[in-house]
């Protein structure tokens, strides 16, 4: 349970710490990532209250209570989002992000293997990570339209305008 609290306070610590970071970059979301895989996310812009007891998790988010128990919580994260769809997506592995027409990937299995295909199945950039589970691609030559990444068997939408 202590590990929980502490792990609580970190996420609420880094919503606290989000006025310092970049416009671009600000998560707007507080995710619950449960063991069996499924993504709770709840907005930040409802100021959603995360309330630990015993064995329990509750999150209050716009007077709603929802009730985890502890074991079925995997880890918390915050993720972000844009009119082009996701801007960062915090993977159940690694994280994926993007900005100024660059892709990031970091936090993934070292050299796993990743692709980025278009809407159409066309694959346009495939590669593995570095040692270290990070790598970046360059999206600047990249047409309009909508692309799918796959990166260590996860797979992100992301749109190009």
């Amino acid at each position: 349970m202590k590990i929980l609290r502490k792990s609580v306070t970190l996420a609420i610590a880094c919503v606290a710490m989000m006025g310092a970071w970049a416009q671009d970059s600000t998560p707007t979301h507080f995710i619950v990532w449960k063991a069996d895989g499924e993504q709770i996310a709840y907005s930040l812009g409802n100021r959603p209250r995360v309330v630990p007891a015993q064995d329990k998790v509750t999150i209050v988010d716009g007077g709603v209570e929802v009730e985890f128990d502890c074991a079925d919580i995997h880890k918390y994260t915050l993720g972000t989002a844009s009119s082009e769809g996701i801007a960062a997506v915090v993977a159940q592995d690694g994280t994926i992000s993007r900005a100024d027409g660059v892709l990031t990937m970091s936090g993934f299995r070292r050299e796993a293997a990743y692709a980025v295909y278009t809407i159409s199945g066309i694959e346009r950039a495939a590669g593995r990570l570095d040692a270290n589970g990070c790598g970046q691609i360059n999206l600047r030559h990249f047409p309009t339209g909508i692309y799918i990444i796959t990166v260590d068997n996860q797979t992100i939408k992301f749109t190009i305008r």
